[in-house]
């Protein structure tokens, strides 16, 4: 479904029914990454909140340049869904940076948080720049710019060819607008180590035992810092390990919504 949020024209896919949660794209993807994940979830019982962010897949709307502008989308979508209490939330990649922003602005909106292949750290000022950069060649060249440069470090060696392809395509059709704007916003981004102690609620990390944008190393970070975390490896993924090894994510998923364990205080 369409719905009308701050201006933009959310898409949603809402499936399934039973106990909401949120599923929260990354960069520079759309809804569709979750489909196994969430057809997964809605086999054991949960209703599944798939929505593409502002620009990117369905949606449109004026680019997001803060990754506020997501929460505050989301925020909006789960008002006008009639979701009215907290549910979990599950972010990969940018989406753990949105799901970060949405845990300072709003802990009551959240029971649950599952980050996956995702960092707390900020860019530092080389990394700044190389966004800034990338942004204005995606402007001026396309998100080709984007698709090519990221698809060499997004896979575990063992990814199919087809599944490389599949995810070199929907990278090089993201809005080039989108693309740029989310660059700038990540770029922007504040360090959320601060306040991965203040995260009350079961949290479940999960990371590609072969992941190079975000390595196990930045999960053992989230998971040490967030009091009671689960530190959940997936074997033979990458960065995107919902579809490099989507059974086995959709299983630790699960898992966790199923078997809550009450943090740390």
């Amino acid at each position: 479904m369409d719905v009308s949020i701050e201006g933009a024209r959310m898409h949603v896919a809402v499936l399934g029914a039973g106990s909401p949660v949120l599923l929260v794209h990354g960069f520079p993807f759309s809804s569709s990454m979750w489909d196994p994940i969430a057809r997964r979830l809605v086999e054991g019982g949960y209703k599944v909140l798939i929505p593409d962010l502002r620009g990117f897949g369905k949606s449109t709307g004026v680019p997001a340049t803060a990754l506020g502008t997501f929460t505050t989308d989301l925020l909006g979508l789960l008002d006008t869904l009639w979701v009215t209490g907290a549910l979990p939330w599950v972010g990969f990649s940018m989406g753990g940076y949105v799901a970060f922003d949405a845990w300072r602005r709003r802990p009551n909106r959240i029971s649950a948080l599952a980050l996956v292949d995702t960092r707390a750290g900020a860019d530092d000022d080389a990394a700044r720049a190389g966004r800034s950069a990338t942004a204005a060649r995606v402007e001026r060249e396309g998100s080709s710019v984007v698709a090519d440069a990221m698809l060499p470090k997004l896979f575990a060696p063992a990814a199919s060819a087809s599944l490389r392809q599949a995810v070199h395509a929907s990278m090089v059709a993201a809005a080039p607008a989108a693309v740029a704007g989310a660059l700038r916003a990540m770029a922007a981004r504040p360090d959320s180590t601060p306040t991965l102690p203040t995260i009350k609620v079961r949290t479940l990390v999960m990371v590609g035992a072969e992941d190079a944008i975000t390595p196990p190393g930045d999960a053992e970070v989230l998971a040490q810092g967030i009091p009671g975390a689960r530190l959940r490896v997936v074997k033979d993924a990458g960065h995107l390990s919902p579809l490099e090894q989507p059974s086995a994510v959709a299983e630790a998923l699960l898992e966790f919504l199923a078997n809550p364990v009450k943090p740390r205080r």
